[in-house]
């Protein structure tokens, strides 16, 4: 399924030059495309938009002129005057006019100094239908995007086909098929799924070729430095006062100690660009800057704070300043084949059947990835963590019930979840991927776990919180109750913070609050990576 393309290259990529292309190749208005001279009316531009991620999805071109045929003739552009901010102005509108909010991209191409040309490229949909501000149903006919009747029922049940197909195709990749032996009945395990969107875009060439296998085997057992990150998501501003207001509230509470937030009222004004949250005498104010690249956040006591904007697949989200970083690898040395994956594990002769650190690659880009959580024994201590201080106050406080819980390792769960993300995000670069991900995650066997980071800030979250602990067994990200069944995502965001806060995610659904965990990340993980490599390498020269 791929979104027709007259360029050859990715919306991001475009230039003046290439828009010749569409008067070159006479290419018309049709299902796939549409031109405008001008940015029409609010509802219009709602309409067009809807009408393709409806469809096949499609490209929307504003200050393009075009003949009787309705084929490119001139490329004026429009005046940047009339409309100063026309990315937000179609942002605005498809928050504002369309349910749900479609996914697409866009691109501002220059003309000359004060006119330009906007390029939107709408993905095709696997949510249909897309429903307008009016309430209609639009979808592509011919030159532009005719509503659908009310009582057109066929036309309306295909577009909810439509929907129901992308789910099924989603969630039977996603399916949990892994069978473990009586001996690992207590053990636990992430698994991650990640698929190449739009689908059936990609086809790996020889894949099964042993240069090809070798290469990935390479790949995988190189030794891998994690991006670092400096930034942080937080929430998005379009999901407030409703979606993130969890998000926004814990940050408030977490990370600069604001108690008085868990109850206070929110208000957003000034155009949607200020949020004011008070009580009694208290109040914190966010406020984002004209150019929408940073949001200023002020406390009634005196205390500021810098926040990022950034405009991500059409809304402003909000970061925080972060920075971590670290290294390690992780080799495989089984691989195996199936009718259309390649599976690399990390395992010996002796457990072979049991579950392993696993990494199933598909020919269409797709990946499945076991990490098997390691436990920390308080019986039998592995030696990395004898003399640990943070450690030996878990097991004090665990006291006689210590026996009734499993202690994961966290920074060990982390670096595996990071290095196996950048990994495959290496692989798809070479196919020159640049597409979207669908990613979902599980956990298995989490009940009466104890997520653990070797960290003071662990001990210090377990004298002021108590021992954080696992209630659920199984553990699905995002879960299905908050409405969604799997993220969307740039292909880019392994490389970039929304991957942590994914992980962020899986940490909190154990039981350990966003601001501790991620304090104990900045502080301790670089420090953990040093202590692992280097007692790998001690280990190695006894053998």
């Amino acid at each position: 399924m791929t979104t027709f393309n007259p360029f050859e290259k990715e919306i991001r990529e475009l230039e003046f030059s290439d828009l010749e292309t569409l008067k070159e190749n006479k290419i018309p208005e049709g299902v796939y495309i549409e031109y405008k001279s001008d940015l029409p009316d609010k509802k219009k531009i709602a309409n067009s938009i809807a009408s393709f991620a409806n469809m096949y999805g499609g490209w929307y071109i504003i200050g393009i002129k075009t003949d009787d045929d309705n084929v490119p003739n001139d490329f004026p552009g429009f005046k940047l005057s009339k409309h100063p901010n026309p990315k937000e102005t179609i942002r605005n509108i498809a928050v504002s006019h369309i349910n749900p909010f479609p996914l697409f991209d866009s691109k501002l191409i220059k003309v000359d100094d004060k006119r330009v040309i906007l390029a939107v490229l709408v993905h095709e949909s696997l949510e249909p239908p897309h429903i307008t501000k009016d309430g209609r149903i639009y979808r592509r006919n011919g030159e532009g995007g005719d509503p659908v009747a009310e009582n057109d029922r066929y036309a309306i049940d295909r577009l909810y086909d439509k929907s129901k197909r992308f789910k099924e195709i989603v969630e039977d990749f996603c399916q949990n098929k892994i069978v473990i032996p009586e001996a690992q009945s207590q053990q636990g395990w992430l698994e991650i799924y990640l698929m190449t969107y739009p689908l059936g875009k990609l086809s790996i060439d020889n894949f099964f070729m042993k240069e090809y296998i070798d290469s990935v085997k390479s790949l995988l057992d190189r030794q891998s430095t994690i991006p670092p990150l400096k930034e942080l998501y937080l929430f998005s501003w379009e999901n407030l006062p409703r979606g993130d207001i969890d998000r926004l509230l814990r940050f408030l509470v977490d990370d600069l100690d604001i108690r008085w937030a868990t109850d206070a009222k929110i208000l957003i004004f000034d155009f949607y660009k200020t949020i004011c949250i008070f009580k009694d005498e208290n109040s914190v104010e966010i406020k984002i800057d004209a150019k929408k690249e940073k949001a200023t956040l002020k406390i009634s006591d005196g205390r500021t704070h810098d926040l990022k904007v950034k405009e991500e697949n059409g809304k402003l989200n909000i970061y925080k300043e972060f920075f971590f970083d670290g290294t390690g690898n992780i080799p495989f040395n089984n691989v195996a084949t199936s009718s259309n994956s390649i599976i690399f594990r990390q395992t010996t002769p002796d457990n072979l059947v049991y579950l392993t650190p696993t990494f199933e690659f598909y020919m269409n880009g797709n990946a499945k990835v076991i990490i098997p959580f390691q436990y920390i024994d308080f019986w039998d201590l592995p030696q990395f963590y004898e003399g640990s201080e943070n450690l030996k106050l878990l097991r004090e406080a665990l006291d006689e019930e210590v026996t009734f819980f499993r202690v994961i390792d966290g920074f060990n769960l982390f670096l595996h979840f990071f290095i196996l993300l950048t990994k495959y995000y290496e692989l798809l670069k070479r196919e020159e991927w640049n597409e979207k991900l669908i990613i979902k995650y599980r956990l298995e066997n989490c009940w009466r776990s104890i997520l653990f980071f070797d960290s003071k800030t662990f001990t210090e979250h377990i004298e002021k919180y108590g021992i954080p602990v696992s209630q659920k067994d199984v553990i699905v990200i995002p879960d299905t109750l908050s409405g969604d069944n799997w993220f969307i995502k740039s292909f880019d965001y392994i490389i970039e913070p929304d991957a942590l806060t994914d992980f962020v995610s899986i940490a909190m659904s154990l039981g350990f609050h966003l601001g501790s965990f991620v304090r104990a990340i900045a502080k301790d993980l670089v420090q953990y990576s040093k202590k692992s490599q280097e007692f790998r390498e001690s280990e190695s020269d006894i053998l």
